[in-house]
């Protein structure tokens, strides 16, 4: 008994909604591991930079191992969120 529009809203926009949400996770942390392997196109210049951070103070080191320790976190914090997102939108009987 539902209008067009009404099925829509009520009933399919949901259920997409929910069975799309594990794949956007996939997409979502494709795209931040992809940015980060494109950002090493720059690799000459953090060779560069690495080498002044080294003449400079001597903890070239520490500054990249703090760049991978937050390149991590970023990632971790992506997964939780969407799993979060994932547990809340979750359709009931499905497995995810």
């Amino acid at each position: 008994g539902l209008t067009l529009p009404q099925a829509y809203r009520h009933v399919l926009l949901p259920n997409a909604y929910r069975i799309m949400i594990p794949p956007l996770t996939s997409e979502m942390l494709n795209m931040v591991k992809n940015s980060a392997v494109a950002s090493t196109i720059g690799l000459i210049e953090l060779s560069a930079q690495a080498s002044k951070l080294l003449d400079y103070s001597g903890y070239a080191y520490e500054s990249f191992l703090a760049i991978t320790i937050a390149y991590v976190i970023i990632n971790i914090v992506v997964m939780r969120l969407m799993k979060l997102v994932e547990k809340k939108t979750r359709l009931p009987g499905t497995f995810g």
